[in-house]
């Protein structure tokens, strides 16, 4: 079974936490490590100036408060990991930088900007370095 599973999670779609989670302790040992993870999406240097230097802090703790919630009403332990910058190029360096074994992300039903630009399971889908479960 898998020894470091990594569970991106988009807060805006936390109810899909649970059944990632739940599959993830499917494909796990009893000493498998989990991470949690949420990417704080960035802004484009030009719009930084307008976005209040607080939003980033507030989302970070919001994030880091939300999945450790999450955690505890699963019954799990993890690691929680939140970053800012490009969502699915930070859940494949987070891979890469726990050394994740499995990597369990959401997926939303495709809208027509996915098949133009790729949504961000499939960017991690086509570049991870290791199994990759899409749930919908």
């Amino acid at each position: 079974m898998y020894k470091n599973i990594l569970v991106p999670v988009d807060m805006a779609h936390t109810e899909k936490a649970s059944d990632m989670i739940k599959a993830a302790r499917k494909m796990a040992d009893d000493d498998t490590v989990f991470v949690l993870a949420n990417i704080i999406h960035s802004v484009p240097a030009v719009a930084e100036m307008a976005v209040p230097a607080e939003f980033f802090e507030l989302a970070q703790t919001d994030a880091k408060d939300t999945l450790a919630k999450i955690a505890a009403d699963e019954e799990i332990q993890a690691i929680v990991e939140i970053r800012t910058g490009h969502p699915a190029n930070d859940i494949l360096s987070i891979a890469e930088d726990k050394d994740i074994d499995l990597i369990i992300i959401g997926s939303h039903r495709p809208g027509l900007q996915d098949y133009l630009i790729g949504s961000t399971a499939s960017r991690v889908v086509r570049h991870a370095q290791c199994p990759v479960l899409v749930m919908r």
